[in-house]
């Protein structure tokens, strides 16, 4: 199942990188400095406000690590590819943005159903616009096998943990897949989508992104003297108070961004929240009598991160 996945990923990602190309190559030859000035119109304020909706755009990254156990030599292969990953990210957004912005005000981006296919309008022949709008459906596609990938894998870990219900680690006799967890979180996807709120769904998505990262950041600081041998085990150790301050810095600055977006969806979280305690309450009593040894996983999960 994974290798059919990535295939796929693999075509739509050289699709999408063509008409990025397409994009902004010949719009940095039409580009009008005017338009940035002034730099911040709407301010500072105006900046911090944006900040929250743009940490979707980088919200891959982290999944690369949780579908790690589909990857051959994990620790020797992904740590740079999340280097090299985020760089080119970080390239290909500004110059898409630069492009983007110099081309058309910002009051015209803010209102268009499709931004990049109106940039490419104004200095592109007629075909540019469609390649650009394909590149932007490719970029979709990939967004959502990822997010129905992941938690899938996710599901299935916390399963084989005994973190949650035993029937999600389910894999399929022919297929090999996570089969329930692919179908749970295919149901989930589709009721989002349902919603018909793009903004909805993304404040859905970024209330759980902040979540996440908070409790990395809480992972960070307590590592060391929570779990010793696991932070003792690890190929790159910054000091203990390095640790300290990234993760203090990551939940003061994600606490400060899920504080802006709350409010829209604090109703579906707790929900959420509600229902992912009962299932999770309900996987680990399971563990347990079944006479799981949660402390003995833990161990055999950095002695494998030793090898």
């Amino acid at each position: 199942g994974i290798r059919h996945y990535g295939h796929i990923q693999t075509v739509l990602l050289f699709v999408l990188i063509f008409s990025i190309l397409v994009l902004v190559i010949p719009g940095l030859f039409a580009v009008d400095l005017s338009f940035y000035n002034p730099i911040l119109p709407k301010g500072f304020s105006g900046l911090l406000s944006a900040m929250p909706m743009l940490f979707f755009s980088y919200a891959g990254f982290e999944t690369l690590a949780q579908a790690a156990g589909e990857t051959k030599d994990p620790t020797g292969t992904l740590p740079m590819i999340f280097v090299k990953g985020v760089m080119a990210a970080v390239l290909i957004f500004f110059f898409m943005s630069f492009v983007a912005f110099g081309v058309l005000p910002a009051e015209t981006l803010a209102q268009s159903q499709s931004a990049m296919a109106d940039v490419a309008d104004v200095y592109l022949p007629p075909w540019g616009s469609s390649v650009v709008a394909m590149g932007a459906m490719c970029a979709f596609l990939t967004s959502i096998n990822g997010a129905i990938l992941v938690p899938s894998r996710m599901l299935f870990v916390f399963s084989e943990d005994r973190l949650l219900p035993p029937f999600l680690a389910a894999v399929h006799p022919k297929w090999r897949t996570p089969h329930v967890s692919l179908i749970i979180s295919g149901i989930i996807c589709t009721g989002l989508v349902w919603s018909k709120s793009a903004y909805f769904l993304l404040s859905i998505g970024l209330f759980g992104i902040f979540i996440i990262y908070i409790m990395q950041g809480l992972a960070l600081v307590f590592l060391p003297t929570i779990n010793k041998p696991l932070y003792d085990s690890a190929k790159f150790k910054p000091p203990v108070w390095v640790l300290y301050i990234l993760g203090s810095v990551i939940v003061i600055s994600m606490g400060f961004f899920l504080f802006q977006i709350i409010a829209d969806v604090i109703l579906w979280a707790l929900v959420g929240v509600f229902i992912g305690t009962i299932v999770y309450l309900l996987g680990k009593k399971s563990g347990e009598k079944e006479g799981f040894d949660y402390t003995a996983r833990m161990k055999q999960d950095y002695l494998f991160v030793e090898e």
